[in-house]
């Protein structure tokens, strides 16, 4: 993320990443993964075995931070050297295979489950607390580079043909934010980052209403802080 405006980032990424360089009609790493047929690197799994060893394994993901890019694969370079930017043909084809899209929904549950969430409807999308919210909810707060995997989550559902998926979370996330004071440290990136990568104008709309009605309006285009910095390789 860097110290890029969030709103024009978001903008861009909506938009389609208009000043994106040239597709590589080789590169395919992101696609091999979502079919299950090469491991992602450096911790040499495939997907499925990433879904299955490291579920619930929350010091593991925690402490790991190349895996972020390869179940959430996004058309931005990332800190991880060993992973793929995600080409639009790579988008294209995980969209049209139903295995890949299983996929990505078990990916996305298995790092709701890490925050201390659960799925409730896949056709809604509609989010929860999970019943070991608290402990989660803790490490959100004292570990703030979860705040740009939370970003890279969003784009990715939108890459990935799940726009329903992306409010819902940020509802919940908000209310977390602003009615329970839980992830009030995640203010910033919710107004100034998150609500501006919803893909659907009127949901994105009512979220910046919402924030602004609790007084954590976005920045204006001089600028949002960057988001908490990354360690190693969060994005």
């Amino acid at each position: 993320m860097g110290q890029s405006n969030g709103k024009a980032s978001g903008e861009a990424f909506r938009e389609g990443y208009p000043l994106k360089a040239k597709e590589d009609p080789s590169a395919t790493a992101n696609l091999d993964f979502y079919q299950g047929a090469r491991r992602c690197q450096p911790n040499k799994l495939t997907i499925d075995e990433l879904h299955e060893q490291w579920w619930g394994a929350y010091e593991l993901l925690e402490r790991e931070h190349g895996y972020i890019q390869w179940i959430f694969p996004i058309q931005e370079d990332g800190m991880n050297s060993q992973a793929q930017m995600l080409m639009v043909h790579e988008r294209d084809a995980i969209r049209a295979d139903p295995a890949c899209a299983a996929r990505f929904v078990q990916s996305y549950r298995l790092f709701l489950d890490f925050m201390g969430f659960e799925l409730v409807s896949v056709e809604t999308g509609e989010v929860a607390r999970a019943v070991h919210f608290a402990e989660r909810f803790a490490n959100i707060r004292s570990h703030g580079h979860n705040n740009l995997r939370i970003t890279r989550l969003l784009k990715c559902q939108a890459e990935f043909g799940f726009e329903r998926f992306q409010a819902p979370l940020v509802r919940c996330l908000a209310k977390e934010i602003f009615e329970t004071s839980l992830l009030s440290p995640c203010s910033d990136s919710l107004a100034n980052w998150w609500l501006h990568v919803i893909m659907d104008d009127a949901a994105r709309d009512s979220m910046i209403q919402y924030c602004t009605d609790h007084d954590c309006a976005p920045m204006d285009d001089s600028g949002p802080p960057a988001e908490p910095g990354p360690i190693q390789a969060a994005s």
